[in-house]
């Protein structure tokens, strides 16, 4: 009947709808230009790679829509067999469903957070949309109750999460707080820097030695320099993230807060005994110890072996369930790998 068929086009409908909404936000993420930074507007300014990494999780599944489409495709090209309108609906239903649970999502920690501080005619904060982003994903991994979707929000949020891990993990191997896209929720004090750099060229025209006391915030210039105690206290900034959460009903996840905090005490240390290292200013014993034994990809790698751990249990409950008789569940498992593949897959992006 007419009303059944509008019914079952809304359904196509709604899903395409969905498709392409987060098709073009991987499109504006993945293929944007690449532009001077000199010659750019605010508006222009790139995404935190935290955008980019979760943008190239969703290019991923919609690849693999893209097969299974291939797939029908060819079922209806060969005309071997019967394929109606309603075959079609009930093969591409799973999809519907993650299509439509994926935009969703995305309308809530991504697209809420761009329409906001477009309002707001502020300079777009990259560190504010990443921290949403991964407390959104924290928070819809711990909710979902669907096997498939689990295994996507996962995959989403071990991908999302690699460009923090990296900052984290140079910072403190190495001492070196490097945030391209202005996403980590610390980051260097701009007011210190710019105070310490005037002091730093005041005491050079009066002849400063390497013995006076002159502070700036990285590592390649104050070498050559001397560390005052306002280095710790005031060299870098915490960012308002738990306002940033409360504003979007969001809790940090609990990854987070018992890791920054030690990665900011731990960071500064090692930037210091870097600095200290590169003055010549430790004794020759505590030098040669203090080398770069850690690879700063190990805290991403650790984690990502402490996950597959804690996910194991999982895992077997899983295989040894033979209660479960929901055939829509078991039908959508060939969409994605199961979740330690997921995992596995995870750990070599880039």
């Amino acid at each position: 009947s007419p009303e059944s068929l509008k019914v079952m086009l809304d359904e196509f409908g709604k899903a395409m709808t969905s498709l392409h909404r987060l098709a073009a936000f991987v499109g504006n993420i993945l293929d944007r230009p690449i532009l001077n930074p000199s010659h750019s507007t605010p508006e222009q300014n790139p995404p935190p790679l935290t955008y980019e990494a979760y943008a190239a999780g969703l290019s991923n599944l919609l690849k693999l829509f893209s097969a299974d489409l291939i797939d029908l495709e060819k079922i209806v090209r060969d005309k071997k067999v019967t394929f109606t309108l309603l075959d079609l609906k009930m093969k591409l239903l799973p999809w519907f469903r993650i299509l439509n649970c994926l935009a969703s999502f995305h309308s809530r920690a991504v697209d809420s957070v761009m329409i906001n501080q477009e309002d707001d005619k502020v300079e777009k904060r990259n560190w504010k949309a990443a921290i949403i982003l991964l407390s959104s994903l924290n928070e819809a991994i711990g909710s979902e109750f669907k096997d498939d979707m689990y295994a996507i929000y996962v995959d989403l949020f071990l991908k999302t999460i690699a460009p923090y891990f990296r900052i984290m993990g140079l910072w403190v191997s190495q001492g070196r707080l490097e945030d391209w896209r202005d996403e980590f929720i610390f980051a260097v004090n701009p007011e210190f820097h710019t105070s310490q750099m005037r002091l730093q060229s005041q005491n050079a025209q009066y002849g400063a030695s390497d013995d006076e006391e002159l502070d700036v915030d990285s590592a390649s210039e104050i070498q050559c320099y001397g560390l005052q105690e306002t280095f710790w206290t005031r060299g870098f900034l915490s960012r308002p993230y738990f306002t940033a959460l409360e504003t979007h009903s969001l809790q940090v996840p609990e990854i987070f807060e018992w890791t920054l905090p030690r990665i900011l005490t731990c960071g500064k240390s090692i930037e210091i005994l870097t600095i200290l290292q590169k003055q010549g200013k430790l004794e020759k014993s505590s030098a040669m110890q203090f080398k770069y034994h850690v690879s700063f990809t190990q805290l991403y790698d650790e984690f990502i072996e402490n996950v597959k751990k804690s996910l194991e249990d999982h895992k077997i409950e899983q295989e040894g369930d033979k209660v479960n008789n929901d055939e829509s569940v078991k039908e959508n498992l060939h969409l994605l790998p199961e979740v330690k593949d997921v995992i596995e897959d995870s750990s070599n992006y880039d």
